[in-house]
């Protein structure tokens, strides 16, 4: 199965690469009736940089693919689009679908490290938890046996330095 993909200008300036997984035409009725006429996945943004560090040299200028949305890395989530919002699109030229195909193997990869991280902080979080109870349990576990010992002495007896009865006043 062959992928849609596309180069957008949006009709705020920003330009985006992406998957449309679904483009529901004017004479189609959207099924989902959400309002929205496009959808799309792996989307990326792509921004204009300007390395202007020489004032004697003239401006270096590039682009850089950068993911559209924030915690937007996940190449599999779909995101709802209005066309209304698409002032320009084409099919994008080899030289950036190399570039394209790049950056969504790196966002994906950055993305699979981030889920991983996020279990092992889980499992790390699960554990701390557990060490926890159990020192609660065992700080209860002392705190009751206080608390029998206490109950056991007389009570016209001070305990000075709570070692044994050998360190009791009568």
């Amino acid at each position: 199965m062959t992928k849609d993909i596309r180069q957008f200008k949006l009709i705020n300036g920003e330009e985006i690469i992406c998957e449309v997984v679904e483009h529901f035409y004017e004479d189609e009725i959207d099924p989902e009736g959400v309002g929205y006429d496009m959808w799309i996945k792996a989307v990326m943004e792509l921004k204009l940089k300007v390395y202007d560090i020489d004032p004697t040299a003239e401006p270096y200028r590039y682009y850089a693919l950068n993911p559209w949305m924030v915690y937007g890395e996940s190449c599999e989530n779909v995101i709802s689009l209005r066309s209304g919002y698409i002032m320009a699109e084409s099919i994008p030229s080899p030289m950036l679908m190399d570039q394209y195909v790049v950056g969504i193997k790196q966002m994906n990869d950055a993305y699979t490290q981030k889920m991983e991280a996020r279990e092992k902080f889980k499992d790390d979080l699960l554990k701390a938890q557990e060490k926890l109870k159990n020192v609660e349990r065992s700080l209860n576990a002392k705190k009751k046996k206080v608390e029998v010992e206490n109950e056991r002495k007389d009570d016209n007896v001070v305990r000075l330095f709570n070692k044994n009865e050998k360190d009791t006043v009568h």
